[in-house]
């Protein structure tokens, strides 16, 4: 006869390993909250920590697929990256998380979960708007037309030397042209109209050379 178990009678343990703490890295997209977390990481690692990475749009693709960017999506995709990084923490690991994170609100419970298990380090990665602007303005001299173009320590006065863009993959002759039209439609108010919505949002808006090479690249489109 198989024996009936009961969660409630194997309660889940308490046991914290020690020695894990939460990195957390805010601020604009492209400021460099990433590449700075894979500069620190290795480092930690050398020192016989065990360390994990967190990065906000990663974890948009696994754990938080489908959410949009809505303050009730984009909090909710915080929480669970505040879950996640406490329960590592709680097992000793150094969790380095990388995310735009701009309302104080969701950081504070996020903090507040780690904090059961470990210490919570919050780093403001400061990089001006107009600053991440102009790395994308000095690189819009010698971009590809794939636009794959690195704009870390990109030369001019006021730049801010962590920056990067962040991508759109689009089918040339996609297969289903309605969709292919509904999102070069969308493209082409975000870089117009949707510019504004930038800084609240934690983005920084292209400057318009590069606007007018997005434009292009759009037209090469097929949508019918």
């Amino acid at each position: 006869m198989t024996e009936h178990i009961y969660a409630h009678e194997h309660p889940e343990s308490d046991r914290v390993r020690g020695g894990g703490f939460t990195i957390w890295f805010t601020g604009l997209s492209g400021a460099g909250k990433t590449t700075i977390a894979h500069l620190v990481g290795p480092a930690l690692d050398e020192r016989g920590c065990v360390v994990e990475y967190l990065d906000g749009d990663t974890v948009r693709t696994h754990l938080s697929k489908g959410l949009g960017f809505s303050k009730e999506d984009r909090d909710t995709n915080i929480e669970r990256i505040g879950w996640v990084a406490s329960r590592l923490t709680r097992h000793g690991a150094v969790v380095l998380v990388s995310a735009i994170s701009p309302y104080e609100e969701t950081r504070r419970h996020a903090r507040e979960l780690v904090e059961e298990h470990g210490e919570f380090i919050e780093v403001f990665v400061k990089a001006s708007v107009e600053s991440v602007t102009a790395a994308a303005a000095a690189a819009a001299a010698n971009m590809p037309p794939d636009f794959r173009v690195s704009i870390t320590n990109a030369p001019g006065k006021g730049v801010y030397p962590v920056s990067s863009f962040t991508w759109l993959l689009f089918y040339e002759d996609p297969k289903d042209k309605a969709q292919s039209k509904a999102m070069v439609d969308f493209m082409k108010w975000a870089l117009v109209d949707g510019q504004k919505y930038c800084a609240e949002l934690g983005y920084a808006p292209l400057p318009g050379a590069v606007v007018k090479l997005e434009m292009t690249a759009l037209g090469k489109i097929k949508t019918q």
